[in-house]
């Protein structure tokens, strides 16, 4: 599998893109069907202006969901201090599906986040044509509008985040390969490799992301409790509560259970000042810095949610 290689303000770091999930075929939903073959002509000889030769997206695997789920996960961008990070995303759905896959690179694609830190560099009216998973590597068919756009390496980098870290985020799947209108692609933008499978680089996430409570979300007064992940110095990770009027009422910190030093672990804290009043409260999370200023800014995030 192919590696990427993640831009950095000084240098270039790497930066790998995988992909993957247990993807389903038709509508936004990883139905336990196929998918359908989007090079497949009609007739028994290949249409004049495709390959002979052009493979078919893989099958979908079939999904054990039963049910199906009532949300889905896409990764956008944040830009920080010449940094392009991607963070998840994880939004409820109008209807439960199966086709988690395929839902959520149309979350992905559709642009829309809650977070206004996030931004994202899929262009605009992209659409998913075809999602199938075969041997842990997600293949997906994006329409053209995805190649008719263009940027700086750093740019089509994180956009190869957005896309990878999306498909990888399922333990089917371990790489992504990208189509454009039913074929095979080499290049995008012209600055990244897309001819074989993309592996998701684990520096490629924001070095701090909350997973709860999230964005804008809705809670009772009383204690404070923010769940994440992160990869930081000595996986410290400083948190301040602030209250509606804007004052940090409480400065710690907490440590994440980090496997090793150069792999992301989880972070849970309760704050021991409450959310005493209704309004927008906001937690910020900062990671330390290990260089005293010789390397790239150190990542301060926020995290804003409603007290009733």
């Amino acid at each position: 599998m192919r590696t990427i290689t993640r831009w950095r303000a000084a240098s270039t770091l790497a930066l790998v893109l995988v992909c993957a999930l247990v993807v389903a075929c038709g509508a936004p939903d990883d139905e336990a069907a196929e998918t359908e073959a989007v090079t497949e002509p009609t007739d028994d000889e290949p249409a004049d202006d495709e390959p002979a030769d052009a493979p078919d997206v893989p099958a979908a695997e079939d999904s054990d969901d039963g049910e199906g789920v009532t949300e889905a996960t896409a990764y956008f961008v944040r830009y920080h201090e010449g940094e392009h990070w991607v963070e998840p995303e994880t939004q409820e759905l109008e209807r439960p599906t199966v086709a988690v896959g395929r839902t959520s690179m149309e979350v992905l694609v559709a642009g829309e986040f809650r977070n206004p830190d996030l931004t994202t560099l899929v262009p605009e009216n992209t659409r998913v044509l075809d999602v199938g998973v075969d041997g842990g590597v997600m293949t997906v068919d994006f329409s053209g509008e995805l190649a008719a756009a263009s940027g700086a390496s750093a740019q089509e980098v994180a956009l190869a985040n957005q896309l990878v870290h999306t498909a990888t985020q399922f333990e089917t799947v371990d790489a992504l390969l990208v189509w454009i209108d039913g074929e095979p692609i080499d290049e995008l933008w012209g600055h990244v490799d897309w001819s074989e499978p993309l592996e998701p680089p684990p520096y490629a996430v924001s070095p701090i992301v909350f997973t709860s409570p999230r964005w804008g979300e809705t809670v009772p007064q009383g204690p404070v409790t923010v769940a994440g992940h992160s990869l930081t110095f000595e996986a410290n990770v400083v948190l301040h509560l602030v209250d509606p009027d804007g004052v940090v009422v409480e400065e710690t910190f907490t440590t994440a259970a980090q496997p090793a030093v150069d792999e992301r672990g989880d972070f849970t804290l309760t704050f021991a000042t409450e959310a005493d009043r209704p309004g927008t409260w906001t937690v910020i999370g900062i990671e330390e810095d290990a260089s005293d200023g010789e390397g790239r800014p150190p990542l301060t995030t926020t995290l804003e949610f409603e007290v009733e």
